[in-house]
């Protein structure tokens, strides 16, 4: 006896790993949790995976806490802006479900309202696998992150924080022991070093060194890039 396999047509869409894709063209469609201090590189990530991406994202959306007065984005052609005022529905968003990413940048926790909370666990929870958005929250501090959005991630880059213990809340959507975490981190030796937890299927590296060198991790919970 075994579960009949029913296969969900509103998941059809989803990339796969390959061996020639480059490890930041993450398989669309993720859920991504980016945090670190400012200045430590999240937007340059965001920016790699965007230009990196085959085929190319066919629209980006960055709702950013500065509106559309921010700068980030504008080396890149064809990028959006707008205002937290402006974040989407989650049901009408990306209604032919065209390969998508939506990126929330900088947006303080304090400053999101019980609506707008419950439409980025929405986006998280069902645009993402059921209208084809990728969705990434890039934030300075941990506890910026709403809820929903680290239980629903799949990929995390993380920088050293000057409070390592805030980077705890992360340890246990990971997967990763707080011992695993601190040695992780100490990898880290400037501000712009990063972790990269990818749990997306089928991913050959796991665990990643800013964002290209695979990292062992032993049974002690000691670590070591693999070269």
């Amino acid at each position: 006896m075994s579960i009949i396999a029913f296969p969900n047509k509103d998941k059809g869409f989803q990339e796969k790993w390959h061996p020639k894709r480059d490890l930041l063209d993450i398989p669309w469609s993720f859920r991504g949790v980016f945090c670190g201090p400012p200045s430590s590189g999240k937007s340059t990530i965001v920016k790699n995976i965007i230009l990196k991406s085959r085929p190319m994202y066919k629209k980006v959306l960055v709702v950013h806490y500065g509106g559309e007065g921010t700068r980030d984005y504008e080396e890149i052609d064809g990028i959006e802006v707008v205002p937290l005022s402006a974040l989407p529905d989650p049901v009408d968003i990306n209604p032919r479900r065209e390969k998508m990413l939506l990126v929330l940048e900088d947006i303080p926790l304090s400053s999101i309202n019980r609506e707008q909370k419950q439409k980025i666990d929405r986006l998280y929870g069902y645009s993402s696998s059921h209208r084809g958005v990728s969705v990434i929250t890039a934030a300075q501090n941990p506890f910026d992150v709403p809820v929903g959005a680290r239980r629903s991630s799949n990929v995390f880059i993380l920088w050293k924080q000057p409070d390592l213990a805030a980077l705890q809340i992360m340890a246990s959507r990971t997967g990763y022991s707080s011992a695993e975490f601190r040695n992780l981190f100490k990898l880290c030796k400037t501000k712009h070093d990063s972790i990269m937890i990818d749990m997306t299927e089928a991913t050959k590296n796991p665990l990643r060194f800013n964002a290209y060198t695979p990292i062992a991790m032993r049974e002690n919970a000691s670590v070591r890039m693999v070269e």
